[in-house]
């Protein structure tokens, strides 16, 4: 069973939901301290050929111990100008009134935590590009101790879950020790992700925007494309 761990973030990119999409068990790993300067509190989108930001506001109390399930948004909810930023940045899009209700119910909704509203906008954003890979979250695991190191946590999480392969990004070849798994009867494999380009209106092309943004201009094309290259 092909596995890949993520933690929870706020209207993902390509990337991530090219990750889901080739793995048949996604463990989202809610049990951690997010990274609060991350996409995990902000998803990108292009405006007038710029990349700009939708962040999430936290309260300012958080204890050190904190985990995405227990991190509140300030006043529990998305920031009041979220859905007015979308409608800034799509409402020329061709596809923005088949995803508006939707995003405006995510983005007004009120959350009981950071997780809660990552969560939301990872499912509207699987649904559209029709990735239903199993999410397993890791709150829900009890992991066997492998050693103390974020492989060996990795290896954990993968022997909790009964993983044959994982699925690693790039960036995490600095910490990655492919032995470590293969000891574990694990084959480690890394993602080769190419960002696709597509026409964003009449501005300059902008990558690594959330997800949405290619359904925004692309409408069913996108997601056609999109498993074309799975």
């Amino acid at each position: 069973m092909r596995v890949a761990i993520h933690q929870p973030v706020f209207f993902p990119w390509l990337g991530w939901v090219d990750k889901a999409a080739r793995v048949d068990l996604l463990v989202i790993a809610d049990h951690v301290r997010p990274d609060l300067a991350s996409p995990h509190t902000r998803a990108a989108y292009p405006l007038c050929g710029e990349k700009k930001l939708m962040v999430l506001s936290l309260q300012k109390a958080q204890d050190r111990s904190a985990t995405f399930r227990t991190i509140q948004l300030a006043g529990g909810r998305p920031p009041a100008n979220a859905f007015a930023k979308m409608y800034a940045a799509y409402r020329k899009a061709p596809y923005w009134p088949s995803l508006a209700d939707r995003l405006k119910t995510v983005l007004e909704a009120e959350y009981s935590s950071l997780f809660e509203a990552n969560l939301a906008s990872m499912r509207m954003t699987l649904e559209i590009f029709r990735v239903d890979t199993k999410i397993v979250l890791g709150s829900s695991l009890t992991t066997p101790f492998v050693e103390d190191s974020k492989a060996g946590r990795t290896v954990s999480i993968c022997k909790a879950v009964g993983a044959t392969s994982y699925l690693s990004g790039n960036g995490a070849k600095v910490y990655m020790r492919d032995e470590l798994f293969a000891s574990h009867g694990i084959d480690v494999q890394y993602q080769n992700f190419h960002h696709p380009q597509y026409a964003q209106g009449e501005q300059a092309f902008v990558d690594a925007a959330m997800a949405l943004d290619w359904y925004m201009w692309s409408g069913s094309i996108a997601v056609e494309k999109f498993h074309a290259g799975i």
